[in-house]
């Protein structure tokens, strides 16, 4: 006490040495192991002890001790600093790192703003509360100059009040530290994106390496448009493999492939494939041309299909994605909107992977099950598709019907190839079925439909289309066998005019046949 301002400042040092010497540590431990979990763990511990410590302060305690305690406490927060912003990286999705970021450093700043408030209050508090009658000086005039003009008994209490009133901040921040070391505990052992992304013993023909990487990016954003058909000549050659097959799909001899190649790696001035007996074999920076090249293209796409949609009539080539098991319905609306718009054509693409609206893979998606969540994509309710159990009479008068749940062990079954499909039917049957009685396992409709029919087995089928093809229904529809259908547009094409007709009539055909 009665210390000027700057010895106050001289005994922070130790603290401040501590702080430096563990981040310094820390930091290098997590770029050369890439792991974390055990810094916060040390550091909350150190912390923890730090605090023990600092509330053993008395009036008489030497200027040595006070440094150690200090040091204790900056080792702890040392070990802490460099973990956090990590930490909160490796919990969220690479999209989201900007955001999570900045809110792990706003919320440190409310809690520095917060807990300075608070332990000031409470200072000045307890110091209030710990002079006796007849001492009014309040926290804020404690000071060299106040405390020499004070007595000699005076000043010993003032200063046993201050030492005293910093108890409580001490305990609450300990409290605080082994609640923070609960959480310690459970942070995942992950790797820090440094270890997982950059080794830390690079050589200097690493650096290099990446550096002509990171040139050649800004450089291909920059001549992309001025040489496109050399570029798409390029990305042919690696999606493809060989000279000859880039030269078919592109429809031009095999010398003008050679030839853009050859331009591309001239103006670039770096080498883009690995030519061998097998073919061409992209580098490093033949693959990051690659995928400037197919994000280009995919825009290009985009960029046709909005085109293409814009026009005042309805005419013109529809993209619908969709699953086969829906096809035998959806047949029957896309036939009669033909038939009021005879100009418009179809591409009806079935696969189980989501194709991309936003790039114009597809005008429309009719999909089953919950949607994926997408701000870009508009997702309005279609129909429930309902199906049954079927089997060929041939297949009935040797085996019979199940009457009951229990009877469907005795039977044989049709079923897809993805046994992890998330349709309500299979999972519904896997459940109640064991899988050595799934005597086919078809990956398209088209197979499983010419099994049931050769009397194979029994499957699921669309109800109308299965007694439409007098197949028998040989079981009681169950409720758990719905699929809710959805049908999905993208934002940038959903009024367009074909997109909307097609849609409005595609619920209204649901709305009328009561599939809705």
């Amino acid at each position: 006490m009665g210390a000027s301002p700057t010895t106050s400042g001289l005994l922070l040092v130790p603290m401040t040495i501590g702080i430096i010497t563990t981040s310094t540590l820390a930091g290098r431990y997590m770029g050369r192991t890439g792991r974390y979990k055990i810094l916060p763990i040390i550091g909350m511990s150190l912390l923890a002890l730090g605090s023990l410590l600092l509330m053993q302060l008395e009036v008489d305690t030497s200027r040595l001790a006070f440094g150690a305690y200090l040091l204790v406490f900056g080792f702890g927060m040392g070990c802490i600093f460099p973990v956090t912003t990590t930490a909160v990286q490796n919990a969220v999705p690479r999209e989201h790192l900007g955001t999570a970021t900045a809110s792990g450093v706003m919320f440190r700043q409310i809690g520095g703003s917060v807990a300075v408030a608070v332990f000031g209050s409470l200072f000045a508090l307890r110091f209030a509360a710990g002079l006796p009658e007849g001492v009014n000086i309040s926290a804020t005039e404690i000071g060299p100059s106040a405390l020499a003009a004070l007595a000699d008994d005076i000043r010993r209490i003032v200063a046993d009040a201050v030492v005293h009133a910093l108890d409580p901040v001490y305990l609450i921040v300990m409290v605080m530290v082994v609640i923070g070391l609960i959480f310690a505990f459970k942070l995942p052992i992950a790797k820090s994106p440094k270890a997982n992304s950059i080794d830390a013993s690079w050589s200097l023909r690493d650096f290099e390496r990446t550096a002509q990487i990171v040139v050649l990016r800004a450089l291909l954003h920059r001549i992309i448009m001025n040489n496109w058909d050399e570029i798409k000549t390029a990305f042919h050659v690696a999606r493809l493999g060989t000279v000859s097959a880039a030269a078919d799909a592109l429809g031009v001899h095999h010398a003008t492939v050679i030839r853009h190649i050859d331009a591309l790696e001239a103006q670039l001035n770096v080498k883009l494939f690995q030519r061998h007996a097998r073919g061409y074999t992209p580098t490093e920076a033949g693959q990051d041309l690659m995928r400037v090249a197919q994000v280009t293209e995919d825009q290009f796409n985009q960029l046709g299909s909005r085109l293409i949609g814009q026009g005042e009539g309805v005419r013109g080539e529809i993209v619908i994605t969709s699953l086969a098991v829906l096809a035998p319905v959806l047949m029957e609306p896309l036939n009669s909107f033909r038939d009021l718009y005879p100009d418009v054509r179809f591409r009806f693409l079935t696969d189980e992977r989501l194709y991309r609206l936003e790039y114009g893979e597809a005008h429309v998606a009719i999909r089953a099950g919950t949607p994926a969540k997408d701000l870009d994509n508009i997702v309005q309710p279609l129909m429930a598709f309902d199906v049954g159990l079927f089997a060929h009479s041939d297949y009935v008068a040797q085996n019979g019907c199940p009457q009951v749940t229990e009877d469907l062990r005795e039977h044989r079954y049709v079923v897809s190839d993805d046994l992890d499909g998330r349709a309500p039917f299979l999972r519904w049957l896997f459940e109640h079925v064991d899988p050595h009685h799934f005597i086919l396992r078809g990956s398209d409709q088209l197979s499983q439909l010419a099994a049931i029919n050769s009397g194979l087995g029994i499957g699921f089928l669309d109800r109308d289309w299965g007694k439409s093809l007098g197949l028998i229904e040989v079981f009681p529809m169950q409720q758990e066998w719905t699929s809710q259908v959805t049908v999905v547009t993208h934002v940038d094409l959903h009024r367009t005019n074909k997109v909307q007709a097609l849609v409005h009539h595609l619920k209204s055909w649901a709305k009328e046949t009561g599939r809705m």
